[in-house]
């Protein structure tokens, strides 16, 4: 994508070579139970948490593997990845995919200096968990 483009290009401007790390931590809910949510709803959340660590992930390893740079990838993702939660259907699909997407990339790219790690914390209190209901 442009942005993606734009924001690796930013940081090789800002320093020598590729990053030697990289953190994939961006997330976005859109909360409704699977009969209420909409395609646009579900498109939104698997556009931010998971195909924008796609993105940003072989954007950062092409460079790292061309330029011969070991990198870390340390991707955040969610303990709802594993267990779900109510009327998060879409948000814990990606981070389960984001589970699935470390453990793949990290097998591809481990040969050529990249590791991947992925994270899964509980809930951390933000502005966008605020939103969400206690039960």
């Amino acid at each position: 994508s442009e942005e993606v483009a734009r924001l690796h290009e930013f940081v090789l401007k800002h320093n020598a070579k590729s990053p030697n790390i990289v953190v994939n931590c961006a997330g976005i809910t859109r909360d409704s139970t699977l009969l209420k949510m909409t395609e646009k709803n579900f498109d939104d959340v698997v556009a931010v948490n998971l195909k924008a660590v796609f993105l940003v992930t072989q954007m950062f390893a092409k460079s790292a593997v061309s330029e011969k740079t070991p990198l870390s990838v340390i991707n955040v993702s969610s303990i709802v990845g594993k267990v779900g939660n109510f009327g998060q259907c879409n948000y814990a699909a990606t981070k389960a995919g984001v589970v699935a997407f470390g453990k793949t990339v990290g097998k591809e790219l481990a040969r050529k200096g990249v590791r991947v790690n992925t994270i899964m914390p509980g809930f951390i209190r933000t502005p966008m968990t605020e939103a969400m209901p206690e039960k």
